[in-house]
């Protein structure tokens, strides 16, 4: 036992990292999944990106995924990527070059910039960036005026730590003539008697600078390498790094959620949205428009919904306030419209204007009519502001359950839109603008049965949906434009026994970046959230579940590989099903119930939460 305590502690004194005493574990015990991921996903895209500079592939996160969610050690994931090729081929030949090239060991700011030009695709540092590390004035300075055979003995010099042998000499003297001395650097820096002798000083210079952002102090780095030659295991290495406070302190942490009750006694609320002065406004389904205001206040506003069509799925929809509200107090919603017979007309997004105290609001006009309906099934909507392009609005439409609708490029029905906010017409970026159809102007990507969830992804400029599927399949999605989803129930009326994405009936579909397989859950409005509060789940989808009765944490890379899901605790079935989930001008979110009667509107803060460092 004191053998064991007295390795422990040599191992955390060279590190300096973690406080040493008595009851200190040894640092090879299994090291758990830390509470600073959100899920298991999460720490893959981590290591991948800290260690190699890009996200993982699918194949290697599927497999580290999988091992982590069945209780795999971190550990070993950090050691296979530390071990691979393609780290070598950056961290291991830079700091190597800097050796050979430069006589000293990397600087912290030198080795981040030049890892910072890894890219997918980008090779190895001699392949992207070699030429260019060589071609600094401390080069110049350093060999400017030498003769070919004075370079390669201080290159020998440099990384051999000797004097060049004749032969030797002579031989690579010739090589700097044929070849360069770029390539002379880089050949007698990748030699195995280099590679060999910079073995454990890549080891602990790489690990360090990956995991912690930061270079080893130079006793930690004698003792460590001391450490590596006497046999020691690098894994080691990674395992005192993995469990330290100072990588814990480095890493964002897990918030503490808590709930509140905002409104209450309300029958499915659908949208909500916030203007600039704080104000809530929201909807409820069977036709009204409240404001809460910011002293807690809460209002109807009236408005002539007399054409309201409240059926089934259908009635008074999501609301999205301008991003010019301030000056122009203009909001929109999606509603279903009756004719003056009382059956169903159409869905239309509705253009607004709100008086200054929140108690009356004027009807504009339709901005786009015509979205197919029937019963009500099916209606969708969703409406988002392009936070790229002023003036324009996204609209998610449902299918109206008509079986043609979602292919159909001269209807409106399952489609995403992208419409001028004061025209409704089809604005310049759309892919299918140069059509003489005004619909078909107004459709950015079609193939879709029930748009529920429509967000922007913060930091981007990427648009995502959340949808129901039949009784398998819902989906989340990356809006692209022009592209078919693969929603085609026909031929028989409405066939819903055919696939979500069709890849068979349309090869070039785009497939979901998640999907519910079978049972659903009724994935429906989603908001990525955005902020140091929210700690490790900051740039995650919060994704609300109506039949599923809870609101969960969905994690994507960049690129949109699914890094997996968590469930928010005091969401999970506690309050029924839930419609709706925005972030608030607070940065807290907002969801609101749909269960029909003593409906809420909560408000999820999180506290505690830290932002990566």
């Amino acid at each position: 036992m004191l053998r064991r305590r007295a390795v422990a502690a040599l191992l955390l004194l060279l590190v300096g990292l973690l406080p040493v005493g008595p009851g200190t574990a040894p640092a090879a015990a299994a090291s758990p999944r830390p509470a600073n991921f959100a899920t298991a996903g999460d720490v893959v895209d981590w290591s991948y990106e800290h260690l190699l500079g890009r996200e993982p592939d699918p194949t290697g996160l599927r497999f580290w995924a999988g091992r982590l969610d069945a209780g795999g050690d971190p550990v070993d994931l950090l050691a296979s990527l530390a071990a691979s090729g393609e780290y070598d081929a950056w961290m291991g030949q830079l700091i190597r070059a800097y050796r050979t090239a430069y006589a000293r060991g990397a600087d912290l700011g030198g080795l981040q910039y030049w890892l910072s030009r890894r890219a997918p695709g980008s090779g190895s540092f001699r392949q992207s960036a070699f030429a260019a590390f060589l071609a600094g004035p401390e080069f110049a300075q350093k060999y400017g005026g030498t003769t070919d055979r004075e370079f390669v003995r201080r290159i020998y010099v440099n990384a051999l730590g000797r004097e060049p042998d004749q032969g030797g000499l002579d031989y690579w003297t010739g090589r700097v003539a044929a070849v360069g001395r770029g390539e002379v650097i880089f050949q007698i820096g990748e030699s195995p008697e280099h590679r060999g002798r910079r073995r454990n000083e890549v080891v602990i210079t790489g690990d360090y600078v990956s995991l912690l952002g930061r270079l080893a102090d130079p006793g930690a780095l004698a003792g460590w390498v001391d450490f590596l030659n006497r046999g020691g295991a690098r894994r080691q290495v990674q395992a005192t790094i993995w469990g330290s406070s100072e990588l814990a302190g480095r890493l964002a942490t897990v918030p503490t959620v808590t709930t509140s009750v905002l409104v209450g006694g309300l029958s499915i609320p659908w949208g909500i949205a916030f203007t600039p002065d704080g104000t809530m406004l929201f909807t409820q389904r069977a036709g009204t428009i409240s404001a809460r205001l910011t002293d807690g206040t809460v209002r109807t506003v009236s408005a002539d919904l007399r054409d309201l069509f409240a059926r089934s799925e259908g009635g008074l929809l999501d609301i999205a306030v301008d991003p010019g509200f301030a000056s122009n107090r203009r909001f929109y919603t999606c509603m279903n419209r009756a004719t003056a017979g009382g059956s169903a007309l159409d869905v239309a997004v509705v253009a607004w204007t709100v008086d200054a105290s929140y108690t009356a609001a004027t009807r504009v006009g339709a901005l786009v009519n015509g979205l197919p309906v029937t019963s009500g099934r099916h209606s969708g909507c969703r409406i988002l502001p392009d936070p790229a392009a002023p003036g324009v609005l996204y609209i998610a439409t449902g299918d109206a359950a008509v079986g043609p609708a979602a292919q159909d490029l001269a209807g409106l029905g399952g489609k995403v839109l992208r419409v001028s906010s004061t025209t409704g017409e089809g604005v310049a970026g759309n892919p299918f603008i140069a059509s003489a159809n005004a619909n078909t102007r107004r459709i950015f990507n079609y193939g879709h049965r029930n748009l529920q969830g429509l967000a922007h992804r913060i930091g981007t400029n990427q648009i995502w949906t959340a949808e129901h599927g039949p009784e398998r399949d819902d989906e989340i999605n990356v809006v692209l434009p022009g592209r078919n989803y693969g929603w085609n129930p026909v031929p028989g009326g409405y066939n819903e026994s055919v696939p979500m994405t069709d890849l068979q009936e349309f090869p070039d579909a785009v497939g979901a970046v998640w999907s519910s397989g079978s049972p659903t859950v009724a994935t429906s409005g989603m908001a990525f959230l955005d902020g140091c509060a929210w700690g490790a789940y900051d740039d995650h989808a919060a994704v609300a579940l109506l039949k599923g009765s809870e609101l969960r944490i969905h994690a994507f890379t960049t690129s949109g590989l699914d890094l997996g899901l968590v469930t928010l605790g005091p969401l999970d079935g506690t309050v029924g099903r839930i419609r709706t989930a925005v972030q608030g001008p607070d940065g807290a979110l907002y969801v609101a119930t749909a269960n029909g009667t003593n409906d809420q509107i909560l408000r999820v803060a999180p506290s505690g939460g830290r932002c990566a460092r």
